[in-house]
């Protein structure tokens, strides 16, 4: 099936490289530059070596930053339904991929499992997509990104109701209240 779209083969695969082109690797994050097969890895080894060094979590960002241009490409008016669920899916393993090899507190870690909650919720995966920003609250109950991830995901389902609840149980549990204002502005709670 990955053939017949176009997409290697390796799409069933635990991760898949998209091959990411020179005009999307000024759309990642700053830290991708310096991931496997990003530009700057060998021109400045040294803040490389620092980012390994720091976390072993580093080695395998380059499936986060993959997942990102992945999720980008789908994007595109030209990419069909079925293509772009096929690249989704795959972004969701790279994800997979690197929070498993990331520890809770890793400084990216937040941001895999809010980008795995909305592809799945795009893919209309609504139970596995609250699941994962359930994981997320589980983990870091601290930080408003769970709560919103979530928040998002039952919006998207229907139940604007049980938004709220998460909205409130946020409320309560969240640190950063000022974010998590920022961040509540941003849904349509109607």
């Amino acid at each position: 099936m990955a053939t017949m779209l176009g997409l290697p083969s390796m799409v069933s695969a635990v991760a898949t490289n998209p091959n990411v082109k020179p005009n999307e690797w000024r759309l990642l994050p700053p830290h991708c530059m310096y991931v496997e097969g990003g530009p700057l890895r060998f021109k400045d080894p040294e803040t490389t070596r620092r980012l390994w060094a720091s976390d072993p979590a580093w080695t395998g960002m380059h499936h986060y930053c993959w997942a990102i241009v992945q999720e980008f490409r789908t994007f595109s008016a030209q990419v069909s339904r079925s293509h772009a669920e096929a690249v989704l899916r795959a972004a969701i393993q790279n994800l997979d991929y690197v929070i498993e090899r990331s520890r809770p507190g890793f400084i990216y870690r937040a941001d895999m499992f809010v980008r795995k909650a909305r592809i799945q919720a795009r893919l209309g995966q609504y139970l596995q997509a609250a699941t994962t920003a359930r994981q997320l609250i589980a983990e870091s109950p601290e930080l408003a990104e769970g709560y919103f991830a979530l928040a998002d995901v039952q919006i998207k389902a229907g139940r604007p109701d049980q938004a709220r609840e998460t909205l409130a149980k946020g409320d309560e549990a969240v640190k950063d209240a000022e974010r998590f204002g920022t961040l509540k502005k941003q849904l349509d709670l109607r």
